[in-house]
């Protein structure tokens, strides 16, 4: 792969994915860099954590940790992207006019000059009607993060994968099609203020910015990408919803059934999602792919074919 130029940053040819795919999302990474240190936490909490990691130092995510994190980012993605084609691309406009007004912005074509600037910043990616806004002792060396660095495989999803907000780190360099910046003075009111000016739906900021106070995310207009999307998914019964669960788990715990049977359970929505309903008149919601991702009575290899069957490919790595 050749390098490339883009925004005055020059690419190489050992960059991943210049644009963003499933196959390339959510890659699994074994080794972390922050790990839990056992004095921070309480003892009961460090040893219930204990099946996420192979190792005693917690350096290392174990493989029922990388299967269940990857089947749930996959459900994210497929619910994300199925939103963002739904999004209206005058309601963007207007909603990225409102951010960049309130953080007085302008529009950059170059940010190799702004080595070593301190500023706010806005990215946009313009095929799926989102933005971000940021902050950074460096806005250059910052938005080649974004670009170059995925984001940490334990830090994909903030909440459920029925909830988060999508990660922005996911997206390639080449989704980056308008970048903004404000010099400011103070960057962490400049952030706060375009997040607060902004609607949620088309925003990916995960917190409100700036430093602590203020507005709240949840006072924004819009809501977090998937779960604005789920709440369109079919309503099944919670009888329905517990045979589904029940006939999904047999075949998967079976190991003289076919796999192939998953595929004649409802297709449900993006991601095979639907809504159940709960005692109470509560909504909440559920896929078979999580089902058979938290499956512990099955081995790993039995649920990574099942998985696969389900539209879910997933290698461990080494």
């Amino acid at each position: 792969m050749v390098t490339v130029t883009h925004f005055g940053e020059t690419i190489g040819a050992e960059a991943p994915d210049r644009e963003m795919t499933r196959e390339g999302f959510a890659r699994p990474r074994r080794r972390i860099e922050q790990t839990i240190r056992s004095e921070s936490v309480s003892a009961s909490l460090w040893n219930e954590l204990s099946w996420m990691f192979e190792d005693e130092k917690r350096t290392a995510l174990s493989d029922e940790y990388i299967l269940r994190q990857r089947s749930a980012a996959l459900v994210n993605f497929d619910l994300s992207m199925r939103y963002f084609s739904t999004l209206s691309r005058d309601e963007f406009d207007s909603a990225l006019a409102r951010c960049l007004k309130a953080g007085g912005f302008q529009q950059v074509s170059d940010i190799s000059s702004f080595r070593g600037i301190r500023a706010a910043y806005v990215l946009v990616f313009d095929s799926y009607c989102q933005f971000y806004v940021g902050q950074a002792l460096d806005v250059a060396a910052a938005v080649v993060r974004h670009w170059l660095e995925p984001a940490r495989f334990d830090r994909l999803l903030a909440g459920s994968e029925y909830e988060s907000v999508f990660p922005v780190d996911e997206f390639g360099p080449l989704d980056n099609t308008r970048i903004f910046i404000s010099r400011a003075p103070d960057r962490h009111a400049v952030q706060r203020a375009g997040i607060a000016a902004s609607n949620r739906s088309y925003c990916l900021n995960r917190t409100p910015g700036g430093t602590l106070g203020g507005t709240e995310l949840r006072d924004l207009p819009g809501g977090p990408h998937a779960a604005r999307l789920w709440r369109r998914a079919p309503l099944i019964g919670q009888g329905q919803a517990h045979e589904l669960r029940a006939r999904a788990a047999r075949i998967v715990l079976d190991e003289t059934q076919d796999l192939h049977g998953l595929t004649r359970l409802p297709s449900g929505f993006a991601g095979g999602v639907y809504r159940c309903a709960a005692p109470g008149g509560r909504i909440s919601p559920w896929s078979p792919i999580s089902t058979v991702a938290g499956l512990g009575g099955a081995s790993i290899e039995r649920r990574l074919r099942a998985l696969s069957v389900l539209g879910q490919d997933i290698a461990l790595p080494d």
